[in-house]
């Protein structure tokens, strides 16, 4: 038994800004182990501004060798309650779940339910621009296939109503969700959506701060338009209180966030069980990553929305690409661990072996 652990650096085709730092690359570790039953691989990458780790303290905590290769071990490693990172539960139960359905014979998707979605459904995403600007781009992934369009919101709520007017002129059948990353006052956030509300609105991302678990509950109440928290969700516990007080509409589910497989899947039987919807969604990162994130998307099949993950065209290159897999806005499930194998490691560096 082996485990290889490589590091990588993404170059993006946009920087973006998390607190007041531009990030020009995605960061984060691949994970390779092997023994007598094949090879698998997983990814643990914390996302800058938004994980509870950083990359930093988690290769830190990688050097404690025996105490992960006693994780590894132990048949316990996928639980919940573990107390790795969240990112290195989410590489290690992966690998630990992918481990399992090898032995019998299956993807991980088939060991988790054998009728899984062979496509999932996934939206498109855009930032603001002016109506002459976005809706080029709206008819290009229209015609592509896309549905469902995700627009962020909340700088300049004047143009974005033009724009999401326009739009919904334009393509009437077409699904619009909000995303508005925490930038309202949960009285500002009503006033916004009442504007927003005769658009057919599917639902509004996070439209207030992560910590305002009554503004969510409290708009759920004022609003027309559904309550998606995002940010708000970053464990096993939050999920399980916005879903036992059914506070919000739906959840979006990031699993790198949130930690093991385990965990990720205890979350969305929780919601099915309570009417709660799930949309899971990606954390910028590589195909790797993606591939693993799309096999647990497919497992949801209550769900009645797109997923986010079509993330990785904001890469100017990747160790993994799966824009091949991407058609007439679905994504395709199928096979998906066979492609480890054609992993470029040329773009990798090679950081520790256990």
């Amino acid at each position: 038994m082996e485990l290889h652990i490589y590091e990588y650096a993404l170059p993006l085709k946009v920087p973006f800004k998390i607190s007041g730092m531009e990030v020009k690359k995605r960061v984060g570790l691949i994970f390779e182990f092997i023994d007598d039953t094949g090879v698998y691989y997983s990814e643990a990458a914390p996302l800058q501004g938004f994980s509870d780790e950083t990359l930093k303290e988690l290769k830190s905590f990688l050097n404690g060798r025996l105490y992960l290769k006693k994780k590894i071990r132990q048949s316990t490693i996928c639980c919940m309650d573990d107390d790795l990172p969240p990112s290195l539960r989410f590489a290690i139960s992966s690998l630990w779940f992918q481990h399992q359905a090898r032995k019998s014979d299956k993807s991980m998707a088939t060991y988790f339910d054998a009728n899984h979605a062979k496509q999932v459904r996934i939206n498109a995403a855009m930032g603001l621009g002016s109506p002459d600007e976005i809706l080029p781009r709206v008819e290009k992934i229209v015609d592509e296939g896309y549905d469902t369009l995700k627009l962020k919101v909340g700088k300049s709520q004047p143009l974005e109503i033009e724009v999401v007017e326009e739009i919904r002129t334009r393509f009437p059948n077409l699904k619009i969700r909000l995303d508005a990353n925490q930038a309202w006052t949960p009285q500002q956030a009503l006033e916004n959506l009442t504007e927003f509300e005769p658009y057919d609105i599917e639902y509004c991302e996070q439209p207030v701060s992560k910590d305002s678990i009554e503004g969510l509950a409290w708009l759920k109440q004022k609003t027309h338009v559904k309550i998606a928290a995002d940010e708000s969700v970053r464990t096993y516990e939050d999920a399980q209180t916005l879903i036992k007080y059914k506070l919000v509409d739906l959840m979006i589910l990031k699993p790198m966030f949130i930690g093991s497989v385990e965990a990720f899947q205890s979350i969305c039987k929780a919601a099915r069980l309570s009417g709660m919807d799930v949309v899971v969604t990606t954390a910028l990162e590589s195909g790797i990553g993606r591939r693993i994130v799309a096999s647990l998307a497919s497992t949801i099949l209550y769900s009645p929305y797109a997923h986010g993950l079509s993330t990785g065209q904001f890469f100017t290159d990747d160790i993994l690409p799966d824009d091949n897999r991407i058609s007439k806005g679905v994504y395709d499930t199928t096979g998906l661990e066979k492609d480890f194998a054609t992993l470029d490691k040329n773009k990798l560096t090679h950081i520790l072996t256990l």
